[in-house]
């Protein structure tokens, strides 16, 4: 039905606490056991207003409010102990239907950052429906600000001292994608390339002092890639599907990749599903495989493949009682990133972990 409208608001709080609690006294008298030192104290409030208005059923309109204040408490982590700052944005979308055929959607945002001052970031998507084909494409520009603990948050770890620096600027950024997809019954295949350029990516780079390291505005960077995703429906309760992506993401200043990326990147997945008379089973092998990751100076965090096994048995004839059993094996091949303390790690993983959990659904 046409002119619809509807008017939805939305609050979230967050607060996040991170202290050291000590578990005996100090010789000096600095502490006492089980006194507690606050090293972070985060707060954030967030307060969305949004309208839509369905002037038609090929065309949908919806505006908004987006605030976002954030607040940062640490005496010994921040100059000054505390920072705050917030982000006012308005936003506009139209989302339009052609001729049955063709999707567009098309929006502006306007943001007011309290440091950083004022940006629209337009975005224009299109999809063409032919057959079994879809079309797509989004063109956009984008605009982010430093977080809190970019500019104003300062920390050691394992022998290394990490710095905020209030001298950040806004990171700009612009986005392109492409791709096409495939749909049948039995088959859905999609492919799609994108590139997002980016102005004053906000990065971790070498400080003034040994072992320091700041954030710091890197003049123009870049990433390009390809994603690739298959699912078949081969009959008989199995399937199987996969995705593969392809990253190339750099530095352009100093012609280096960006550091914490992956080039390569995929998974693997198997299923079976069946439905007896009062019994259901459901089993699934997925596995997720990575190349290194990269950090410039340090030794690379190292590629892994991670290989899960889940079941999941339903039984229904149990009178009013259905009985829900899952059970699996995380990591089946046991990997564990054996880095030396200090080093970057692929994956945290502590190694082959069995699981199980019950679940009982009374029905009348």
């Amino acid at each position: 039905m046409d002119g619809r409208d509807y008017i939805s608001f939305d609050y979230h709080h967050d607060n996040f606490l991170y202290y050291y609690r000590y578990n005996h006294d100090d010789v000096d008298g600095d502490f006492l056991k089980d006194q507690k030192t606050i090293n972070n104290d985060q707060r954030l409030d967030n307060a969305r207003l949004k309208y839509l208005n369905v002037i038609s059923s090929k065309n949908t309109l919806t505006v908004g409010v987006d605030y976002l204040n954030e607040k940062m408490v640490s005496a010994d982590r921040l100059v000054d102990g505390e920072a705050d700052v917030y982000t006012l944005a308005l936003y506009a979308q139209d989302e339009m239907t052609f001729f049955d055929v063709l999707d567009v959607v098309a929006g502006v945002r306007y943001v007011n950052h309290k440091e950083f001052g004022s940006a629209f970031t337009p975005k224009l998507s299109a999809l063409f429906k032919l057959g079994n084909f879809n079309i797509r494409s989004t063109y956009g520009l984008g605009f982010k600000a430093p977080t809190l603990k970019e500019l104003y948050y300062n920390y050691e770890r394992r022998g290394r001292v990490y710095l905020g620096n209030t001298e950040l600027d806004p990171q700009k950024s612009e986005y392109l994608s492409a791709g096409v997809e495939y749909n049948t019954r039995k088959v859905s295949l999609s492919a799609s390339a994108y590139r997002i350029n980016v102005d004053n990516l906000i990065d971790y780079v070498d400080g003034e002092g040994e072992n320091e390291r700041i954030h710091d505005n890197i003049s123009e960077a870049r990433s390009e890639g390809v994603d690739v995703l298959l699912d078949v429906r081969t009959g008989a309760g199995f399937s199987f599907g996969g995705g593969y992506s392809y990253v190339n993401a750099r530095n352009l200043t100093n012609d280096i990749r960006l550091e914490g990326v992956a080039e390569h990147s995929g998974n693997i997945r198997l299923a079976y599903d069946h439905h007896w008379k009062n019994y259901a089973l459901n089993a699934n092998i997925f596995g997720r495989i990575q190349d290194e990751k990269f950090y410039d100076g340090d030794p690379n965090a190292k590629g892994y493949d991670l290989w899960n096994f889940t079941t999941n048995h339903t039984f229904s004839n149990l009178g009013s009682l259905i009985v829900e059993l899952s059970a699996g094996v995380d990591n089946v091949f046991d990997y564990v990133d054996d880095s030396p303390l200090g080093a970057h790690y692929g994956t945290l993983t502590p190694g082959r972990t069995f699981f199980m959990g019950l679940r009982i659904n009374f029905s009348e």
